[in-house]
């Protein structure tokens, strides 16, 4: 069974926790003809990528705000 590019895509963006449903909709979003697999692929380990850094951050900033209390 062949798997169409953007059909592949698009069950990828479907399997994504609901966390990432702000994602998934600009995403689809995109004015552009059809959504292709590898930019699905490289968009989503961009934004996992800013997403962990995030987080990292935030808990840095949290713990700087703590030690500025005590």
């Amino acid at each position: 069974m062949i798997i169409e590019d953007e059909l592949k895509a698009t069950l990828l963006m479907s399997s994504l926790p609901p966390s990432w449903e702000t994602f998934v909709k600009i995403v689809c979003n995109v004015p552009t003809v059809a959504v292709k697999y590898s930019s699905v692929t490289m968009a989503i380990l961009t934004e996992a990528t800013r997403m962990k850094s995030f987080a990292n951050n935030s808990a840095n900033d949290a713990y700087v705000v703590q030690s500025l209390v005590d």
